[in-house]
């Protein structure tokens, strides 16, 4: 039995590939359900649906009630791949960094651990920052902590396609005191594309598999906001908590 506290995402078969174009106003991530991000901090979990996503994606307003910048993050798979799509509210969008596996987590940056066999001491990272640029990681968390954890990124994924896009202006420094222009409702949204053949250690997966998973965002308002599917309940926020990681289910 999963654990109450540990969040268990339906992750729905895809009829057809999905184009990778960024946007979350489509097939199949107009009709999956979505999880919402929350401070990772704290143990509450909300499920949004598509309807939902359709508000956001109009009004370009949180819930209410949410005090923080909203994330939904989505996932569906095919016989080759897994999909996921995240859509950030923003109220400034903005990265410096344009290279492969550079530190993107000091930035702006949406991020997914993946442990397909189970074992949680061997998991994979994939983040994506708005210049759609990539950190993909392999770690090794010998005692499921991020004291003694070790990240291979010199591992690069094979056949990972990732896109952006960006509602409004991405800028290419810090931001300081910059708000959006009256009447912008800016957001990005990311796809990622993750090639089972990237996962040696097991077979693609088939309808009642079970990978554990987590999926965050990082973002450099002020102050910070760090937000993740299954909170961490770690502070300062910690990310790499691999017992946290929720359960994802193939159907």
């Amino acid at each position: 039995m999963n654990p109450p506290d540990r969040p268990t995402y339906r992750c729905r078969y895809a009829t057809a590939p999905v184009h990778l174009d960024g946007l979350a106003a489509k097939p199949p991530w107009n009709v999956q359900e979505f999880a919402e991000l929350e401070p990772v901090t704290v143990p509450q979990i909300n499920q949004l649906r598509p309807p939902d996503l359709q508000r956001i994606l109009t009004s370009g307003e949180a819930p209410a009630g949410c005090p923080w910048q909203l994330t939904v993050c989505s996932a569906a798979w095919t016989e080759s791949h897994l999909y996921l799509c995240f859509h950030c509210l923003d109220r400034d969008i903005w990265g410096t960094y344009t290279e492969r596996d550079a530190p993107l987590y000091e930035e702006e940056v949406v991020e997914a651990f993946l442990c397909p066999t189970g074992d949680l001491r061997h998991y994979y990272e994939f983040e994506v920052s708005p210049h759609n640029v990539i950190f993909d990681a392999k770690v090794f968390s010998p005692d499921l902590h991020r004291r003694t954890m070790q990240v291979d990124t010199g591992w690069n994924c094979p056949g990972l396609q990732t896109a952006v896009h960006i509602e409004g202006t991405l800028h290419t420094s810090r931001p300081e005191t910059r708000d959006p222009k009256p009447g912008t409702r800016p957001f990005w949204s990311v796809e990622m594309a993750i090639p089972f053949t990237a996962f040696p250690d097991v077979n693609p997966p088939k309808t009642g598999v079970v990978w554990r998973a987590n999926f965050y965002r990082i973002d450099r308002a002020d102050p910070p906001e760090f937000t993740a599917w299954s909170p961490t309940l770690e502070n300062p926020p910690n990310f790499h908590v691999p017992e946290r990681f929720g359960y994802l289910v193939f159907e």
